[in-house]
Formats: C-alpha cells, structure tokens, sequence
C-alpha cells in the first residue's frame, strides 16, 4: 500500500477529497489481477485514485488485490484528514462605544464579529488593542500585558485619543477563558481590524454657587467675583462663601452666606466663567450675573448662573436730612 499521509479539509466543508496512489503489486504466477480500496467510504474498485468526501479524522484504507486464481493479498495504509485551514474573519469595521456613567465600558468580544465563518463549523472571537493603552484605567482587568481577551475595556482616557485600533482574532478551536498569547492556537486563528471611536453621551452636571445679597458698599471689581464662589469637582472640596460686608445689617465681620457650586461628569470635566454681566444703577444697586459652563471630554456642556443682588440696606430717608 502507499505511505500514509494526511490532508487538508477543503474550503466548501469539513471534508477532503483526496487523489490515493496506487499500490505496488508483485505477483509470482498471475499476470492479471483486480484491485479495491476498502475504507469508511465502502468499497471503491481502483488501485487508488480519487477518494471524495473524507470528514476530519483518521482513515483506514485497505488495498485488496485480487488474482486470477482468486487468490487475495492485502496491506493497509492510514489517511489523517485535518483542518489546516484557518478560519475565515469578518469584522465591523467600526464601532462607536460609549463609555458608561462610570468612565469605562467592558465590551465582549463577540460585538466585534460581523459573520466570521470557518469550514468546519464554529468559531470563537477574542480581541485586544493594537497598541497597549496610554492609561492604566484603561487596561482590561487582570490583563496588563495587553493580551488577546474575551473583552476589551474602554474609558474617557481613550476619548482624546480617538480612533482606537482593535485586532479581532478568530478561532476555528475554542480557546482557554481569559487573556491568551500571541501564537496560542498557531495555525488555527485569523485577524482583522476594527476602528472605534470612545464616545461620552452623559452630559456634565453643574450647580453653581449660592445666589447672594450684598450690600452697595462691599468693594467689588470684575476680576475679583471670585469671592462670590467657585466651582469645585467634589463635594470635599465645596466651601462656605464668607465676606466681611460693611454695608450688611448685623454684627461687623466676616459672615457666611453661601456655598461653592459643584461640576461633576462621568469623564473629564472643564469650567469657563463667561464676562459677569454686571447691571449696577448709578444708586450702586442692580444685579451681577456670572455664567459658568461646564465641558467633558466628549464635548457635552451645561451651565448655570449665579445671581448677586446688590441693595441698599440703609435706605435714604427724612432722618438723614
């Protein structure tokens, strides 16, 4: 019989058809005789020649040679049919992924596959960043080493660095759970790109620091409203608003009127004070508006308005004549 030999399942199925060489007949007495290949396939009358339709596996191929004295002699030979060819990927070639309330999203990897296909049946995704993450945070847990996964983790740090690339590997054998080399399942994988661009939906939130009255006589000037508050980014770092109003009614000093404002957003968060719109009569009393606006890293922005009121407390009357 011939050598052994192995060969691959074909594109169209998980199957092979294979061309078998001839057996090498010797023959002492008979110049004539009739061969058969005998396997799973049933019986095939040819001294080798094509075997269609062979599934992944190991075969055994028996060669019966037959003289014409009926007299038979027989060898065997083994066919190891196996998928060599790896599978085909078929990925979305972009994807836009918003992080959640909490600055990160975990994205299963199977969002990434848009109909890989293998001969021979399943297929098994797992992915990972083009280039390692420019901030911790952005790592997938337990995988600092940027290895394939069955996840990738996002976060607000990837926003400024938009579009991020991400290698789709896929399998035509199921992997291990969890982070996996580079070369697991060598011969078995293949890749493709995807682009995503991280996304921030959840606008910041704002409140701005308490509206307060004041007296005409407290000095003020357009570049020193911070005295009136400001916006912190925790509730830590909130404080009272205190100033030592002269013109105010009650004992002399320093007296706590209000509270700081508060930005807060799921990602970055940036504060502009807009030019104070300051409406003072010649009496010295009126308003003073301040505009704050609030900007996350996606570019979604609130305001807010803070209102000082600016009166007169010791009014003009008769008894001052």
């Amino acid at each position: 019989a011939p050598a052994n030999f192995t060969a691959s399942s074909g594109p169209s199925g998980c199957t092979a058809d294979v061309i078998v060489p001839p057996a090498t007949i010797t023959e002492d007495c008979s110049t004539a005789w009739s061969v058969r290949m005998e396997g799973p396939f049933g019986t095939i009358n040819s001294n080798g020649g094509l075997i269609a339709g062979l599934p992944v596996g190991i075969h055994r191929i028996i060669f019966k040679a037959t003289n014409d004295c009926n007299l038979v002699g027989a060898d065997t030979m083994y066919i190891t049919v196996q998928d060599l060819l790896p599978p085909t990927p078929v990925c979305n070639q972009f994807l836009a992924i918003p992080v959640n309330q909490f600055g990160t999203t975990l994205v299963p990897a199977s969002v990434f596959n848009a109909g890989s296909t293998d001969n021979c049946g399943h297929v098994f995704i797992k992915v990972k960043r083009m280039n390692t993450p420019e901030d911790v945070a952005c790592f997938n847990p337990n995988n600092e080493n940027n290895l394939f996964d069955d996840y990738i983790q996002f976060c607000c740090e990837d926003i400024a660095n938009n579009n991020v690339m991400v290698i789709m590997r896929v399998y035509d054998l199921p992997p291990v759970p969890g982070p996996v080399s580079d070369i697991y399942l060598q011969g078995h994988f293949n890749d493709c790109m995807v682009q995503v661009e991280v996304q921030d939906k959840f606008p910041p939130q704002i409140t701005c620091p308490s509206n307060l009255t004041i007296s005409c006589e407290f000095p003020f000037t357009a570049g020193n409203l911070d005295v009136f508050g400001s916006i912190a980014f925790t509730e830590e770092d909130r404080e009272q608003i205190c100033i030592d109003d002269p013109g105010a009614p009650g004992p002399a000093g320093p007296d706590c009127i209000g509270l700081d404002g508060l930005a807060t957003d799921n990602c970055q968060v940036e504060i502009e004070e807009a030019d104070p719109v300051i409406d003072i009569g010649n009496c010295g009393t009126g308003t003073i508006t301040r505009t704050f606006v609030a900007t996350d890293a996606g570019g979604l922005q609130a305001t807010c308005q803070q209102v000082i009121t600016v009166i007169n407390y010791d009014l003009f009357d008769e008894n001052d004549i």
